[in-house]
């Protein structure tokens, strides 16, 4: 196998690491199968993934500003392979994985868990994977890439790259350092004065809990018919479905979670730009890296606000945030963002994250070994969180025709009572609103 060389991280990249180092910082993806998959077949295509992908093969290694990339040599992905049990068995596995951190200089940085079912039934794949080597894009080349190895085949670009470049060596010369820090400059401040307000006005709320916390998921969507009336909706609105769903959580936390207390307080939610097209030259989705950033936005949700008006809201703020180029300067200051965080222990990031992935492109079905096919049933995916992130989290994509979202929040900050009343909120307000925007079919 190839050795790659090592190379340093990228500023954002270093506050994924510092994250990590802290807390658990892992995304967890959950592929439902049926069909025929014998665990050798599977520990096939692990190793040709691996192979594939330098990062995969990669340890963590240094601190602050000298973290670095380097070379595993042979350490393969782990693979555990356990009998399935009931459905919903999976999910106390997620909750596990959430929180099992990756041991600092340890190689590789992605793990596999496989509940496999009685042959023809259920089962399901289970890749933990740390979040400073893949981005949302990445996720999906590495699932394709695993299915096609399942049933036998090698995708066309299957051959050994070294370690794939930072964000930071490919940012635009617009927004390379020292050309940028006057609009550095700005965008510290709007986010130091959008940070007091929310610090301020959030002082009576539940200030990060200090003892253990588990992470707990839950799962829910919409069906094919009220996924193509939101989407409509959201065209007619002129609005994108992110704002729409960022509106919906917003609002649904409002009611559930801060009743009488949340009416017109600054609340702050996370954007997650994607900086792959835009970097100089793009990056490829085949790329296995992180090639995106966080920025944290300000909104007021009244609880009696309208759906369309505050996701119009939303959509403007984030396309204001796109024309400032604030993608690239909170990738530039990731790591003092998170070290300061970290370092403070007293105020989360935000009230809600919301990450959506559009449409995921994955094959419904593929040849399997022994004969058969292996049909692809579900897919789920969830984020890490931590006593200082944000209160309620969620994952959301279109697949197989259909609007999904994988919810994960803190044992210590709410019941499960809680966070499912959150839940169904946001599915009545997108249900209604897309109807209620003329969603429905004429």
């Amino acid at each position: 196998m190839q050795t790659p060389a090592s190379r340093p991280l990228g500023t954002f990249e270093r506050a994924e690491a510092l994250t990590g180092r802290r807390f658990s910082f892992n995304v967890v993806v959950v592929l439902r199968t049926r069909g025929t998959l014998e665990p050798e077949t599977l520990r096939r295509a692990l190793d040709g993934i691996q192979r594939q992908q330098a990062l995969l093969r990669s340890r963590l290694v240094g601190s602050g500003s000298r973290w670095r990339f380097e070379p595993a040599g042979e350490a393969e992905i782990p693979l555990r392979v356990s009998e399935r049990g009931d459905d919903d068995g999976w999910r106390d596995l997620v909750e596990d994985e959430l929180l099992r951190r990756f041991e600092p200089g340890a190689a590789p940085l992605i793990r596999c868990a496989y509940l496999a079912g009685p042959r023809g039934k259920a089962s399901e794949i289970l890749l933990t994977v740390h979040h400073a080597i893949v981005d949302g894009a990445a996720l999906q080349h590495l699932l394709r890439g695993l299915l096609a190895r399942c049933g036998g085949r090698e995708p066309e670009s299957a051959g050994e790259a070294g370690l794939p470049p930072s964000a930071d060596e490919r940012f635009p010369a617009g927004w390379r350092a020292p050309r940028r820090w006057p609009a550095s400059a700005r965008f510290l401040a709007r986010q130091l004065t959008g940070e007091i307000a929310f610090r301020w006005r959030a002082r009576d709320r539940q200030p990060p809990p200090a003892g253990p916390f588990n992470c707990r998921i839950l799962t829910l969507a919409l069906t094919e018919e009220q996924t193509r009336r939101l989407v409509r909706a959201t065209r007619r609105r002129r609005v994108g479905v992110v704002s729409a769903l960022d509106a919906a959580m917003l609002l649904a936390v409002v009611r559930r979670r801060y009743p009488g207390r949340g009416d017109g307080a600054p609340h702050r939610y996370l954007a997650f730009p994607d900086l792959r097209p835009y970097l100089e030259p793009p990056v490829p989705p085949e790329v296995v890296g992180s090639y995106y950033s966080i920025l944290r936005l300000d909104a007021r949700p009244a609880a009696d606000d309208d759906l369309w008006r505050l996701a119009a809201a939303t959509h403007r703020r984030l396309a204001l945030a796109a024309r400032r180029g604030e993608g690239f300067l909170a990738a530039r200051w990731g790591a003092f963002s998170m070290r300061t965080l970290l370092g403070q222990r007293r105020h989360r990031m935000s009230t809600v994250a919301l990450n959506y992935t559009g449409p995921v492109e994955l094959p419904v079905a593929v040849p399997a070994d022994r004969g058969g096919s292996l049909e692809l049933e579900g897919l789920h995916a969830f984020v890490s969180n931590f006593p200082l992130g944000p209160e309620y989290t969620a994952q959301t994509r279109l697949f197989r025709g259909r609007l999904w979202w994988d919810v994960v929040y803190l044992d210590v900050d709410m019941d499960r009572g809680e966070a499912v009343a959150i839940a169904e909120e946001m599915r009545r307000l997108l249900i209604e609103g897309a109807a209620g925007a003329g969603g429905d079919p004429p």
